[in-house]
């Protein structure tokens, strides 16, 4: 199973994520975008797991502190490629989230998982994006999470689809 830890979203905010991809549509040549339901904020990404690793991957999930963190989106921007960019939404610097992602990468990397040391809050809504508009002002607003997911993500039917398997909420 291809496995992520991410911070899942309400249908409001996915909504507010979709009206921005529809509009990096209109004004892209070509892309790939990302589907409403799929919207989510990786704190993590693991990769192929066997079953040993996805049941250690819960383990470490049922481990960590979580607590709730609002969330701000202010921006947008692109990671720069050469097939097309990755458009994104971005939050604000947010103490919490960095606490609650660097506690997970510590417990994963405690339990023998590797880890990227990179991380940069954001939402993916475009990939292979081809436009030749720069990222617009968005209008704010806020989301306060209060739950991690351990989520799987699979093919199916030519479409991306990610499903929470293990879930830790904040007390």
């Amino acid at each position: 199973m291809r496995l992520f830890y991410a911070l899942n979203f309400s249908d409001e905010v996915k909504c507010r994520l979709g009206k921005i991809k529809e509009e990096l549509q209109r004004r892209s040549a070509s892309g790939n975008f990302t589907q409403n339901q799929n919207f989510h904020l990786t704190l993590a990404f693991l990769g192929e797991c066997n079953e040993k690793q996805t049941y250690l991957a819960k383990s470490v999930l049922d481990l960590l502190e979580v607590f709730p963190i609002e969330l701000s989106f202010t921006k947008m921007g692109y990671f720069k490629r050469r097939v097309g960019d990755i458009w994104w939404v971005g939050t604000e610097e947010n103490e919490k989230l960095l606490k609650l992602q660097h506690l997970l990468v510590k417990k994963l990397e405690n339990s023998g998982f590797k880890t990227d040391n990179r991380f940069s809050p954001h939402i993916t809504v475009g990939r292979e994006v081809i436009t030749e508009y720069g990222p617009w002002k968005i209008e704010s607003f806020i989301e306060t999470v209060c739950s991690v997911e351990l989520m799987k993500s699979e093919r199916k039917d030519n479409s991306l689809e990610n499903t929470p398997i293990h879930s830790k909420a904040s007390i």
